[in-house]
């Protein structure tokens, strides 16, 4: 027989499970906009490695805005290396930093889709208990 004490820890596990879930699918959906970032960000430096010479293009500023500019050196970009440090680097160790950003990204989705999968366990386990102990509750009246 359960008590009603601990349906009540059962119940409040179960809720703090949920929230936990809620919390992991949050960072789970900044992950995968930071991996699509960085895909995107690939796109455009493999297009900047195409260029052959200097040409007018747009800079995006931001919500839909641009301005016309020109590049003047294809050779090489600026990258964040960590830390709010910016290194100039040739096109191809810039794109070996994406995609060493990018596979990071990846692990850590895989590592919280794991930790998503726990939860949703233990959440149906101990929903399940939940319903045993009602049903129980019910029998004793």
């Amino acid at each position: 027989m359960a008590s009603q004490q601990e349906m009540q820890e059962k119940l409040v596990l179960y809720q703090l499970l949920q929230q936990h879930l809620e919390t992991l699918k949050q960072q789970a959906v900044l992950l995968q906009n930071r991996f699509m970032e960085l895909e995107v960000t690939k796109q455009a430096v493999d297009d900047i490695k195409k260029i052959k010479q200097v040409n007018d293009t747009l800079i995006p500023l931001g919500s839909g805005v641009y301005v016309h500019g020109k590049i003047n050196d294809i050779k090489k970009v600026l990258v964040d290396v960590g830390a709010g440090v910016m290194m100039n680097k040739d096109i191809d160790a810039s794109l070996a930093v994406i995609e060493d950003k990018r596979a990071e990204v990846e692990k850590l989705l895989e590592s919280l889709q794991g930790e998503v999968n726990e939860v949703v366990q233990k959440i149906n386990q101990i929903g399940a208990q939940l319903q045993a102990m009602m049903q129980q509750e019910k029998g004793k009246e």
